[in-house]
C-alpha cells in the first residue's frame, strides 16, 4: 500500500512539475509573441501613414506644377497683341464689325495653343461671357451654347 502511494505521489508531482514548467515557460512566450505583434503592427501603421503622406505631397507638386504649367501658357496668349485685339472684338458682340475673322482668329490661337502643348496641358479652352455662354471655343462646336447646363 505504502509503495502505491509514493508511485501516486511521484506521478502526482511529476505532473505537478511538468505543468508548472509548461506554464513558467508559456507566460514569456505569451508575452514575447504580443509584444511582437503590437510592435509589427505599429511599424506596419507608420509605414502606411508615410506612404500616404508621401503620395499626397508629391500629387499636389504635380497640381501645382500644371497650374504653373496652365497659368504660363494661358499668360503667353494673352500677351499676344493681335489675340488681345481680337478677343476685345468679339467681347463687343456680333454686331462689331471685324466679328468673324477675330473670332476665326481666336478659335485658331485656341486651337494652335493645345495642339502646340509637349504635354497634355489643355484638353479644352473657352472663353466665355457674362451669361455663360461660349463665345469661343477650342471645340467650335461648343460656341453659342451655355457652358454649364442647367440641370433644373
Amino acid at each position: 500500500v505504502e509503495s502505491a502511494q509514493k508511485t501516486t505521489f511521484r506521478g502526482s508531482l511529476v505532473r505537478t512539475v511538468v505543468i508548472g514548467l509548461l506554464v513558467v515557460s508559456l507566460i514569456p512566450l505569451i508575452i514575447l509573441g504580443t509584444a511582437s505583434y503590437l510592435r509589427t503592427r505599429q511599424f506596419m501603421l507608420d509605414q502606411a501613414s508615410l506612404q500616404i503622406e508621401t503620395l499626397s505631397q508629391n500629387y499636389s507638386y504635380q497640381v501645382a506644377a500644371l497650374a504653373d504649367t496652365r497659368q504660363q501658357a494661358l499668360t503667353e496668349l494673352l500677351n499676344q497683341a493681335d489675340f488681345n485685339q481680337n478677343l476685345q472684338t468679339i467681347l463687343k458682340g456680333t454686331g462689331e464689325s471685324g466679328y468673324s475673322n477675330s473670332l476665326r482668329t481666336v478659335n485658331d490661337s485656341l486651337i494652335s495653343l493645345i495642339s502646340s502643348q509637349v504635354e497634355n496641358t489643355f484638353n479644352l479652352i473657352a472663353v466665355v461671357d457674362s451669361s455663360g455662354k461660349v463665345i469661343a471655343s477650342s471645340q467650335s462646336l461648343l460656341i453659342g451654347k451655355p457652358l454649364f447646363a442647367d440641370n433644373s
